[in-house]
């Protein structure tokens, strides 16, 4: 007998026979449910290993009742088999039934019956009856059967037919716990039954309370089955319509998506709706961008709520530095990449982010931290490093990590990152050849330590070190600078200052001012412009936007150095002019040439095509890097080579070497445009929700964002504003399967730090003194204290002890105390809706705010409600709660409320003076303080050069 056969006694179906085979319950989920399946089977089964029974034994589907029956072959979770099973004995039991049957006046319909039976049943033979028929017997009576061959209880000899005489002995049974029962609710008239048989053992309640709740859900289930397979048959015939498929045939999978939502979900309530996982993944895509609009289509169309969507993160976990479960996903997708695939580029570049504390219950976290995953530091971040994948020869993008810093993050540590993040990228099958960035001073001098760290290992082997490279294991691989970056920083750095270069052995000067000349000497409103497109934004310093590529590239084209040219020719302009103009057309042709996107020469433009071994690319490049040795710039200050010349040069010499690598791979077409950030630019976009409506998210936000750009695949429409180009990289991996399977990705389970020896000996509040006091901020703080702490024992009440006369004793005071009289003054006339706490719970409440700011002050960590709780056993006494049935959950639950209650109105009250909405604060509060010199670094600067005024010195407190 194996898992292709039934395993009840005497059942000879196989899964040859068509019959469906159902395992046996999970014994380590539902242990119950897997004896009674045991019990109720019998045979060689109940003497097997229990792992054996569940792997390798099943039963079939005829031993099942209909009402377990599901559409597609499947069982309800209450399903236990019930026919055609072979008989079983109870020793010891004898069941006998008094002289005249039993006639019970109990209404049950026959569905009813049905599945009481059908639940409840248990095939018992009795030792005394030559009858071999079985005997239904309730499982309730399990305790029962127990009982009664502990007492030997029998009924007179005198019996009719063995079966009626057990069924009337345990319906009797019944009706007695039901009489019970019926005296405690007070409707004793209608359940009691009058009886001359002598009284035996009856059921519990709570037994009898769990079969009435099981049965009631048995018909819920039942009803529900019977509506869903009515909308299951009209759905499916619906579907097979010739013009719904006409209909779906022209719709993108979205649209599909979409249109089926409002199809299964119109006319449901709001509360009975059930979305699918693609759906509420389409509902977030469309949250994240416009959450204004995303409210007002909710009212035009079924959309899934805001809490829907914030459970569908919470899923997940995706935590600073590098996640586990990121790259184990990644590991499988590229096992199923071609080889010249998997060459990839690692970008990574900072965003700056909105300074702001929030508190993740569900991590037990404070957000808005500096954080590396590994450390976190009690600084503001304000910038976010992101680490992206990008493909070389196959379009597609990964963002892979990301860590909160404050300001530009340490050279040394952005070395560490690099190094981290390559190697977890080797390993999972990519092969890193460059790594691109701009030219921030950090981004700078972490490549240089790269480098130098490779000469040096270089030079202990005796090893000689050519081609500007770094290795991370055995692979090298070539610093690029971004392209786009690097011709905005010759634009701004041109706009200060003059270019001096030589060309074809001739020394020349380029000058912005050219330009500038030759916008004025071509205006608009005298009708056609020879260079149309040169604006304002393009040439005036103060209206150019910096961050914008196109403002830029246009200037350096060939439309602009031809018109400068011309102008020079005919005199109209100096004929210096002729220098700038060479320049222009000469980075025109550079930018070109690492910025292809074409296989093929389309419109002339021979460089802006692919690299090839025989592409002309190469000659520009060895002709363009002594040009760019020679340039400097010249201003009346300084006269020196700026980190832009020099970048220039590094990468065109590694785009050299690049080249000549994936050459000697297979690979001879290679479109440089796959070599920039513009993905990163693009997700960064995303982040900001298309540019305007959320352009300073928070870290909570960011996160939040940056787990919905991974779940759709960073399906999001350009940014308004943008600084780079649409790029058409698809997303290499999504994170949907996370949300199918949820993975934990956080790995420590209790406090991460030891505990602090000073906060176990916090000394506590004295609130005689505080209620005796006569300053208007201890008086405000009572009053606050008081109505708060009766806040608390309301929701307690509710949720906990209700209508518990001990805890309410314990909780609400019965006379007014002097911190009532701001309840008493907030309470409506005539109604008594507030709670008045008594003072011991004012105690509590006082002590716990106290120990809760005190640890938070220097340690707002990790795991930090955990921490809190922790102290809190040790300090406080919680013997002012004396119901002995409540009082582990009401302890609890005061704990629980309070604690976050205080985190996060800590939180509040440090993004208030964050933001400057505050000029008041606890001087002793070094969080605090950090947060007021945060705003006058920052903010206060900008106030001062927006409005010319000095900022207010704000008031600190003493508390």
């Amino acid at each position: 007998m194996s898992q292709n056969s039934c395993c009840v006694p005497g059942c000879l179906v196989t899964k040859s026979d068509g019959i469906p085979l159902h395992r046996f319950p999970n014994p380590d989920l539902n242990t119950e449910k897997f004896n009674t399946w045991i019990s109720k089977i019998g045979g060689h089964v109940a003497t097997m290993d229990v792992s054996d029974v569940y792997s390798n034994r099943r039963v079939c589907h005829k031993h099942f009742e209909e009402i377990y029956k599901y559409p597609r072959n499947r069982l309800c979770k209450l399903a236990i088999p019930a026919l055609y099973l072979p008989a079983q004995a109870v020793p010891d039991v004898e069941i006998t039934a008094p002289a005249q049957p039993l006639i019970l006046n109990v209404r049950e319909s026959q569905s009813e019956m049905q599945m009481r039976d059908h639940l409840l049943t248990e095939s018992v033979t009795m030792p005394h009856q030559p009858s071999t028929s079985g005997v239904q017997v309730t499982l309730l009576d399990i305790e029962i059967r127990e009982q009664l061959h502990a007492e030997s209880v029998t009924m007179p000899a005198h019996a009719v037919s063995s079966t009626c005489c057990a069924q009337e002995t345990l319906l009797d049974i019944e009706m007695r716990g039901c009489e019970e029962y019926g005296k405690q609710k007070g409707h004793n008239k209608q359940h009691k039954r009058k009886s001359t048989k002598p009284k035996g053992p009856y059921v519990p309640l709570t037994k009898l309370k769990q079969f009435n709740s099981i049965l009631k859900q048995l018909k819920k289930c039942e009803d529900n089955k019977m509506i869903l397979k009515r909308k299951y048959i009209l759905a499916k015939k619906m579907t097979r319509t010739t013009a719904f498929e006409i209909v779906s045939s022209k719709m993108s999978a979205t649209a599909k998506i979409f249109c089926q939502m409002q199809a299964s979900q119109s006319g449901k309530k709001k509360h009975g709706r059930r979305f699918t996982l693609d759906e509420k993944i389409l509902a977030l895509s469309l949250y994240k961008p416009a959450p204004k609009a995303y409210r007002l289509l909710s009212n035009l169309c079924v959309l899934p709520s805001k809490r829907t969507l914030q459970n569908l993160l919470h899923n997940f976990d995706l935590n600073p530095g590098v996640n586990e479960l990121i790259f184990d996903n990644l590991k499988n997708r590229v096992s199923k990449l071609p080889d010249n695939y998997k060459y990839c580029s690692l970008l990574f570049d900072e965003m700056a982010i909105g300074t702001g504390l929030t508190y993740d219950k569900k991590k037990d976290k404070i957000l808005g931290f500096v954080d590396n995953g590994e450390k976190i530091e009690c600084e503001f971040c304000d910038h976010v490093l992101v680490f992206m994948i990008r493909g070389i020869v196959k379009k597609y993008k990964q963002p892979i990590a990301y860590y909160y810093c404050s300001g530009s993050t340490k050279a040394v540590e952005l070395k560490v990152h690099i190094n981290n993040i390559v190697k977890k990228v080797q390993k999972t099958g990519l092969k890193v050849v460059a790594t691109i960035c701009d030219q921030g001073t950090s981004n700078v001098a972490a490549i240089t330590m790269l480098i130098k760290e490779t000469q040096e290992v270089y030079v202990r082997n005796g090893k000689i070190y050519r081609e500007g490279f770094f290795k991370v294991g055995n692979d090298k691989i070539f610093p690029l600078y971004d392209p786009p970056h690097l011709i905005k920083g010759i634009r701004n750095n041109l706009i200060t200052k003059d270019l001096k270069y030589t060309m074809k052995g001739k020394e020349c000067t380029a000058k912005w001012s050219h330009i500038v000349q030759l916008y004025n000497r071509c205006p608009g409103y005298r009708g056609v412009k020879l260079v149309p497109k040169l604006t304002a934004h393009h040439v005036l310093p103060h209206l150019i936007p910096k961050m914008r590529v196109k403002h830029c590239t246009q200037v350096f084209s060939q439309s602009v150095g031809v018109g400068l040219a011309c102008m020079a020719e005919l005199g109209a302009l100096d004929k210096s002019s002729y220098e700038t103009a060479d320049l222009l057309l000469f980075f025109d042709d550079l930018f070109d040439s690492v910025n292809g996107s074409f296989s093929e020469i389309i419109g002339g433009k021979k460089y802006r095509a692919a690299v090839t071994p025989t592409s002309p690319h190469h000659n520009l490049w060895n002709y363009s890097i002594p040009i760019l040795k020679s340039m400097k710039f010249v201003s009346s200050n300084s006269r020196g080579v700026v980190p832009s010349l020099s970048s220039w040069i590094q990468t065109i010499e590694n785009f050299k070497n690049i080249v000549k690598f994936l050459n000697s791979k297979g690979i001879n077409s290679l479109l440089l445009r796959n070599f920039n950030q513009d993905p990163l630019e693009n997700f960064f976009g995303a982040i900001r929700a298309h540019g305007y409506s959320n352009i300073m998210p928070t870290s909570s936000a960011f996160e939040g964002a940056f787990k919905t750009l991974l779940i759709n695949n960073i399906t999001s429409s350009h940014s308004v504003g943008s600084n780079c180009e649409k790029d058409d990289s698809v997303c290499l991996q999504s994170l949907k399967c996370f949300l199918i399977n949820p993975k934990d990705n956080n790995t420590a389970t209790e406090c991460e730090d030891e505990v602090d020896y000073a906060h176990l000996y916090i000394d506590p509040i004295n609130t005689d003194a505080l209620l005796a006091s006569k300053t208007p901020m201890d008086i405000e703080k009572c009053a606050a204290i008081g109505y708060c702490s009766g806040w608390i024992a309301q929701l307690a009440k509710k949720h906990v002890f209700k209508n518990c006369i001990t805890c309410r004793h314990d909780l609400e005071a019965e006379d007014l105390l002097n911190f009532h009289k701001f309840i008493k003054m907030k309470e409506y006339e005539n109604k008594k809706w507030l709670c008045y706490p008594t003072r011991a719970l004012f105690d509590f409440f006082a002590q716990v705010e106290h120990i809760s700011i005190e640890i938070l002050k220097d340690r707002a960590k990790n795991y930090i409600s955990k921490y809190i709780k922790l102290i809190m056993t040790v300090n406080l006494n919680f013997n002012f709660l004396t119901c002995l049935l409540h009082k582990n959950d009401l302890t609890d639950y005061l704990i629980n409320k309070s604690t976050f209650f205080f985190i996060n109105n800590w939180c509040k009250d440090v993004n208030n003076v964050l933001t400057g909405k505050i000029t008041f604060w606890d001087v002793n509060d070094p969080m605090k303080e950090k947060a007021h010199r945060h705003y006058s670094k920052n903010k206060g600067r900008k106030r001062i050069r927006q409005n010319n005024v000095s900022v207010i010195n704000s008031t600190r407190l003493n508390l």
